[in-house]
């Protein structure tokens, strides 16, 4: 029989084993940190593992990551996982935190030591170092094996254009042949600064051609071709463009990043390309000639001026169209001035765009249509006039002689007798019959003016004060009566400003505060999202509305001229001008409708 005091002693020897021995236990936790993919390139994406084993542990916190260079995390959220055993009376327990990162930069870093605590001790991983070289570098100067897999190219048609010239960017993928590109998706957000930028369209899907590079087969493909057009003399640089592919390797190549991937596929990933800037050095177009008018036009072109009638009465509207066609900068070119005689009243021209985007240049017809009304009878005569445009395919001005236009206008039958009835007419009447006198006799205090005036003011006042109470609530509260409300204020506003930055010279801020007039006036009436809309809501806002289609076609006619020539102001102060008072008649118009 085994006495108190030796139980005590065995009680005491017991729990002091314990206490040595569960510091051990803690203590074989182990942390370790790995990397998918230690040699990328830029674009391409890793997973970074952090991995935690060990027997009897309980708290265990997410992992503390440390800041990166050259690398970025694409979610700081992690995927994760954990496995709990017990074998021989030993628990034994596992953690997986898994991150995804993108290389962003070339060179060589180090992903610093990354912490977990566990029951209240802190762990840390040993650094890990990564090389990234630059994949489009990569493939211009790697030969053969050593290039990359799938890389980007923005390959430019010219890069010593003229002002005006139309160049072609195209946009184009290569990868190698035991690579296969399921989708991609282009970024949003692509600049070219200082062009007048038109997306190209050939309503096909790209398409793969095969070509051999340094030894080496890779498949080539256009994912996107644009028409630009540089607006000014100076040296300007295409950003660059960023597509996300999802690609798939054959199941016997070589993946690299197979421990990435796993879960989505054992041969299917993404990876971000982009191109390299490029610069464009823009030339300045050669001198105009002395004998004609230079249009800011270049491209090919066929220029006619015609007129609907030549015999008309005074009072009747003559319109005078001038019709551009062909391939070049069309979006770009203002109405030639023309002279007209004094005998005419010049209303503000119209002007109309039929662009085409298919094919490998932009083409389509721009119609100037310019409406004059006689005011006296006579032959009149609206001058021929030379102008001149540069052919950018053979380098040098084209002409196009335009001829005189004769008028000949007639007395106007219905003027003079329509000017006479009006004037005549004054409804007063004779008055026929006894003239009698009344004597005014006793009049009741009901039948005094001020009488009434003094018991109905005040109905009106307190009528009219809680008509104002209602309408400032209504207007405090009712966020879409506001915006209809202060429309009006608001356009007037813009206009204001948009006027103001024209005397300063800046057409282009001048153009997006006239297109901020008239798509916030519509926004604002039609309670419309403030920002992020494309010019064809606008327009098709409008037409479900009902409202007029001449003044629509207007509209929509305004608000393309704004949104092209405001990224390439090639224009004047008087098209400015006039196209600030279409904005204003536009606008009244519009009151009547929304």
């Amino acid at each position: 029989m085994l006495r108190t005091g030796n139980l005590r002693a065995f009680t005491l020897l017991l729990l002091l084993l314990l206490s040595t021995i569960s510091p051990a236990f803690a203590q074989s936790a182990k942390v370790t940190a790995t990397l998918s993919e230690t040699d990328i390139y830029t674009g391409e994406r890793v997973s970074l593992t952090v991995n935690i084993t060990g027997k009897n542990f309980n708290n265990v916190s997410t992992p503390d990551l440390p800041d990166l260079t050259g690398l970025e995390y694409l979610s700081t959220s992690p995927s994760t996982s954990s496995n709990y055993s017990f074998i021989n009376g030993v628990i034994s327990r596992s953690y997986t935190y898994t991150y995804y990162l993108q290389a962003d930069k070339e060179g060589t870093y180090t992903i610093p030591p990354v912490k977990v605590t566990i029951d209240g001790k802190t762990y840390s991983t040993d650094p890990i170092s990564v090389h990234i070289q630059n994949r489009n570098k990569a493939a211009d100067n790697q030969s053969g094996k050593q290039k990359p897999d799938i890389y980007l190219k923005m390959e430019v048609s010219n890069r010593h254009p003229v002002v005006g010239q139309q160049i072609i960017a195209s946009v184009v993928i290569y990868f190698r042949s035991n690579l296969q590109v399921i989708s991609y998706q282009p970024m949003a957000g692509w600049k070219a600064e200082g062009f007048w930028k038109e997306e190209l369209d050939d309503n096909q899907q790209p398409r793969a051609e095969s070509t051999i590079i340094d030894g080496v087969r890779y498949r080539k493909a256009v994912l996107m071709r644009y028409a630009l057009f540089p607006s000014k003399t100076t040296t300007l640089q295409l950003s660059p463009f960023k597509v996300n592919c999802t690609v798939r390797y054959s199941s016997d190549y070589g993946d690299p990043f197979s421990s990435f991937f796993n879960g989505f596929g054992s041969d299917q990933r993404s990876v971000d390309l982009q191109t390299d800037p490029i610069s464009v050095d823009v030339k300045q177009l050669p001198p105009a000639p002395a004998n004609a008018t230079a249009l800011n036009a270049v491209g090919q072109f066929d220029i006619s001026r015609s007129t609907d009638d030549t015999q008309v009465r005074v009072g009747q509207s003559v319109e005078i169209k001038t019709v551009i066609k062909g391939s070049g900068n069309l979006a770009l070119i203002s109405k030639p001035k023309y002279h007209f005689p004094s005998a005419f009243e010049v209303y503000q021209p119209q002007e109309q765009s039929n662009i085409d985007h298919n094919g490998n240049r932009i083409t389509g017809t721009k119609t100037f249509t310019d409406v004059i009304i006689p005011r006296k009878i006579g032959t009149f005569t609206i001058p021929g006039t030379r102008l001149a445009y540069f052919n950018d395919a053979e380098q040098k001005y084209q002409y196009v002689d335009l001829n005189p236009i004769s008028v000949n206008v007639k007395a106007n039958p219905f003027a003079g007798n329509l000017t006479t009835s009006e004037s005549s007419d004054l409804g007063i009447q004779p008055l026929n019959g006894l003239v009698t006198w009344q004597t005014e006799g006793y009049r009741s205090i009901f039948s005094l003016w001020w009488m009434w005036a003094g018991l109905i003011l005040p109905l009106i006042l307190i009528g009219v004060g809680y008509q104002r109470k209602m309408y400032l609530d209504k207007l405090r509260n009712d966020s879409r009566f506001a915006r209809s409300t202060q429309a009006t204020s608001l356009s007037d506003q813009h206009l204001s400003e948009a006027k103001q930055a024209a005397q300063k010279g800046d057409l282009k801020e001048a153009y997006s505060k006239l297109h901020q007039t008239v798509s916030g006036f519509i926004g604002d009436r039609m309670d419309l999202p403030r920002a992020g809309l494309e010019d064809p809501v606008y327009v098709k806002a409008l037409r479900d509305k009902g409202v007029d289609m001449d003044i629509v076609k207007r509209i929509e006619r305004l608000l393309t001229k704004c949104s092209t020539i405001r990224y390439a102001p090639l224009t004047s102060q008087e098209d400015f001008a006039q196209d600030a008072n279409a904005a204003g008649e536009l606008i009244k118009s519009l009151r009547k409708w929304l």
